[in-house]
């Protein structure tokens, strides 16, 4: 590649990035239906969609082909200013298709339809009994149905009652319906702002959350193979396999299937995080000087590649992209291109006029979640990276609430929705409550503050955070045996820790701290609480890029291998704890890449 610099700061130069060879395969192929779908089958696992049948199949029946014939037929009927006589019809036909654009439309139309069959048949394996035929089941996506593991389906339905439980004991408690019309201030001193606050004089409700991770982490822990839970008193760790807490078997990726996944990272791949450091160490040698040349053409090399991918607009090449990292100007449009929200990279007119509308419905109709949501915020942005975007957070939040579609857009339904309360308000009947049917818990606002830095118009900040959430962050809060849910991600950390560290797990173990406990809510929060923006930004380019929360566990380990020397020395629960908390000086990029592979070669 023209961006590839002659000079490497690390000595030897690195070849090609794999993903930069696959996307310039990609971009010289992609006006080819036919190598369009080979090329998505080959990064599909096998979908139906793309190696079954043809393109044309696929899209005749749509609304789509009627638009592009009406087009080129118009264009065709025009006087054509080339005259060119060696020009057959058909090369005419596929030049008036690149010019009006719609090699890009079909591709980007093409790869929504692979992944949303890829969606649909991501938790098929669940199913083990027919559905009720009622309204509210048919307002629920089929990923509602029951677990393979007996197991793990007995503590889902126990997790998912105790909140709803839970939820209807605060209201109870507070005295309120889950729905009401929003009530509006009558006086102008110590008037309550429907928002879950107080007037004057009044007794305060208490409010709390729904659960948190320990309450997550509790029922994990207590599933055990066979069907039985562990209710026995505590559990004795050392008698657990290996350790661990999880006791649940799961076929989770093992560390050599992992750096296989994660090729990318490669010592030998240019990285935006470890590779766009400044060269501090003798800043006037003559190699400190040929570094700094070599990281602007790459910089710069890469951005270049950035832009043309950006205008391109296709998903796949842009994850692809993304897996070395992001430019942090192009990042905005990258992950709206990655996530399928549009080839423009920018929020469209139907996106603001859809969030307006859930922001009149948070403005007409309260609902006894509101106030926990908005906790939640509060309790966020007690820090000081988040506190001047709480005004922002709380809106897309409550927004987010009253979108009914998260329903029918997640990949697994994260908590039991509650039906039978609609009807009223302008609700309708078999709506949820809330109508997204997520309900609130302590962290959900950590999946939208790092979007703030990215996106200054709430309709963005809550188109991404809906996508992300639907695609990713849900599998982050269910208690589901899929090995790329929350129970099997927990698995992968131990694994590799107890591989690559034994002598500290073990340590942690004996001092009462046992690892998980430890990394459940870095995992959890997809290390929105401990890292600064800027590194939770590059974890997340990663995760959009490899399509994959494995990369969660693995960098909890490798933060784990990194902190060894000096958590070995503790010998207190509390000191260990400390080694832990603070994530201000870590680096994602670095960390990953040395954990992965420790040894350049």
């Amino acid at each position: 590649l023209p961006w590839v610099p002659a000079t490497s700061p690390r000595g030897a130069l690195p070849p090609p990035c794999r993903a930069s060879r696959r996307l310039g395969s990609m971009f010289s192929r992609a006006d080819d239906g036919a190598c369009l779908a080979d090329s998505l089958a080959s990064c599909s696992s096998g979908d139906a969609l793309a190696t079954g049948t043809s393109v044309r199949d696929v899209l005749e029946p749509t609304l789509l082909i009627r638009q592009l014939r009406e087009e080129v037929k118009a264009s065709i009927l025009k006087p054509d200013s080339r005259n060119d006589p060696n020009e057959t019809f058909e090369g005419r036909v596929i030049r008036i298709l690149e010019s009006l654009g719609w090699n890009k439309k079909l591709r980007h139309v093409l790869f929504n339809m692979l992944e949303e069959t890829n969606r649909q048949r991501e938790y098929t394996l669940e199913s083990r009994s027919p559905r009720p035929d009622t309204a509210a089941a048919a307002a629920m996506p089929f990923r509602a149905t029951s677990d393979p593991l007996p197991c793990v389906e007995a503590a889902r339905k126990q997790w998912e009652n105790s909140i709803n439980e839970e939820l209807l004991a605060i209201c109870r408690e507070r005295g309120q319906p889950l729905l009401r019309r929003r009530q509006v201030a009558a006086d102008q001193d110590g008037a309550a702002d429907s928002l879950g606050h107080q007037k004057d004089g009044e007794e305060p409700v208490k409010l709390r959350f729904l659960y948190d991770t320990e309450d997550l982490l509790e029922t994990l822990i207590q599933i055990v193979p066979g069907g039985h839970r562990n209710t026995g008193g505590a559990m004795d760790i050392l008698d657990s396999p290996l350790w661990g807490l999880i006791q649940v078997p799961l076929s989770t990726p093992d560390f050599r299937m992992l750096r296989k996944r994660y090729a990318d990272l490669n010592p030998r791949n240019w990285q935006l995080g470890i590779d766009d450091m400044p060269f501090v160490h003798e800043p006037d040698s003559p190699r400190a000087s040929a570094a700094r040349h070599a990281m602007d053409r790459f910089l710069e090399g890469k951005r270049r590649l950035g832009t043309k991918v950006v205008s391109e607009g296709f998903p796949l090449a842009a994850r692809l992209f993304a897996r070395t990292g992001v430019p942090g100007d192009l990042r905005p449009s990258f992950w709206r291109i990655c996530l399928g929200l549009g080839m423009a990279g920018k929020v469209t007119d139907e996106e603001r006029r859809e969030y307006e509308c859930l922001q009149q419905h948070v403005e007409q109709v309260e609902l006894v979640t509101d106030s926990l949501f908005i906790m939640d915020v509060d309790h966020l942005t007690d820090s000081d990276h988040y506190f001047p975007f709480e005004e922002a957070l709380r809106n897309v939040l409550l927004a987010f609430s009253r979108d009914r579609t998260v329903l029918q857009r997640t990949h697994c339904l994260t908590h039991q929705p509650i039906f039978g309360h609609g009807g009223r308000h302008g609700v309708p009947k078999d709506a949820a409550i809330p109508l997204s049917g997520v309900q609130p818990f302590k962290g959900l606002s950590s999946y939208a503050a790092p979007l703030t830095f990215l996106y200054d118009d709430e309709a963005a900040i809550f188109t991404v955070l809906r996508a992300m959430y639907c695609k990713y962050w849900c599998k982050l809060n269910v208690i589901r045996s899929q090995p790329d849910t929350l129970l099997g991600l927990c698995q992968v950390f131990e694994q590799l820790l107890q591989i690559h560290d034994p002598h500290l797990f073990f340590h942690l173990v004996q001092l009462g701290t046992h690892p998980l406990r430890i990394a459940m809510p870095w995992i959890q929060h997809a290390f929105v609480n401990l890292l600064e923006p800027a590194q939770v930004l590059t974890l997340w380019d990663r995760i959009i890029g490899f399509d994959d929360l494995s990369i969660l566990p693995v960098f909890a380990a490798a933060i784990f291998v990194y902190r060894s020397p000096a958590a070995i020395s503790t010998t207190s629960a509390a000191h260990a704890l400390e080694v832990f908390q603070d994530g201000s000086e870590l680096r994602v990029a670095p960390l990953l890449q040395n954990f992965v592979f420790p040894v350049p070669f």
